[in-house]
């Protein structure tokens, strides 16, 4: 069961990616931010914050083969402890992405 809601939560993360990829308006990482983000090439922000999501998920399902073994498996500590690296690199990559892209 820890598996399917693993894995539900990284195909979000990938579907999350593929909206950014076909948004016509810019994407924002940060969410409830209200104020606008104004960048030079939409299409290539959205591409580049689409390519985020999407490995972003890609990554997270990984993360979670572990919850495929038996049910306390001592790996499981491994998904735990590898959405904190997971979470920072996501994190400054899109800071990143909206650094370079802003005008």
């Amino acid at each position: 069961m820890a598996f399917m809601i693993w894995m539900f939560i990284a195909v979000c993360f990938l579907l999350l990616g593929v909206y950014c990829f076909h948004a016509k308006k810019a994407v924002r990482f940060w969410a409830n931010d209200e104020e606008a983000i104004v960048v030079k090439n939409i299409r290539a922000y959205n591409k580049a914050m689409g390519k985020l999501w999407t490995w972003a998920g890609i990554f997270f399902g990984l993360l979670g083969l572990p919850f495929v073994l038996k049910q306390n498996s001592p790996l499981s500590i491994v998904s735990i402890l590898g959405c904190l690296p997971w979470v920072i690199v996501v994190m400054l990559w899109g800071m990143r992405i909206e650094d370079k892209y802003r005008q």
